[in-house]
């Protein structure tokens, strides 16, 4: 129960993140088919890319570090 009540926390919190541009939220959808799930079942604010890697390769081209 409690783990439950954490993840909505979560939820919320990176649903106002991403409303107000504070972070991008990015989903393979290679791998999101791979665990069966479907973009209904990801909040509306995920934005799916045809392979993560891609992405990230562009992202640390650009600068950006992965943590």
């Amino acid at each position: 129960l409690q783990r439950a009540h954490d993840l909505r926390a979560g939820l919320r919190r990176a649903t106002r993140r991403a409303t107000f541009g504070v972070f991008d939220f990015k989903a393979c959808s290679v791998a999101a088919k791979s665990l069966g799930l479907t973009t209904a079942e990801i909040s509306p604010f995920v934005e799916f890319l045809p392979y993560g890697p891609t992405e990230i390769a562009r992202l640390k081209q650009a600068g950006f570090v992965r943590l």
